[in-house]
């Protein structure tokens, strides 16, 4: 099995926090995408109450230069996540969070089938976009 290096481990609602320095001093605003699922679309709340909008609004209390955006949907599981990608790299992406995974726990997807997967959404992400940050 292959190992990515990854930042940091995220389970969802729980923010590890990440040292945010060297993308701070961007000239641009900086790009979070948001790979998930219904917790990431924030079915059942407003889109203010999804948790991605709610990191933005820290993130906007911080001053700091980063744009979230929220890439889920409703039902989603880790393949739809890979055949998505492409469509969601036509924005540049500085940090990269993939939250995808439940789904295919839920319907009983092999273990296996899930991290290649996953594999390959990262390496997609990797291959666009050499500098971001992948968060798992």
């Amino acid at each position: 099995m292959e190992r990515l290096p990854v930042l940091a481990i995220l389970v969802p609602f729980f923010f590890i926090p990440l040292n945010p320095e060297p993308l701070i001093g961007a000239t641009h605003p900086c790009h979070v995408l948001i790979l998930g699922d219904s917790i990431t679309a924030g079915y059942g709340v407003t889109p203010s109450e999804a948790y991605p909008a709610r990191l933005q609004q820290k993130i906007r209390l911080l001053d700091w230069p980063f744009e979230v955006i929220n890439g889920g949907l409703s039902g989603e599981t880790t393949a739809g996540g890979r055949r998505r990608i492409p469509w969601m790299l036509r924005t540049p992406v500085d940090v990269f969070l993939v939250t995808l995974g439940g789904n295919d726990a839920l319907r009983g997807i092999p273990p296996e089938e899930v991290r290649d997967n996953l594999i390959a959404i990262i390496h997609a992400v990797r291959k666009r976009f050499p500098h971001a940050v992948t968060i798992i």
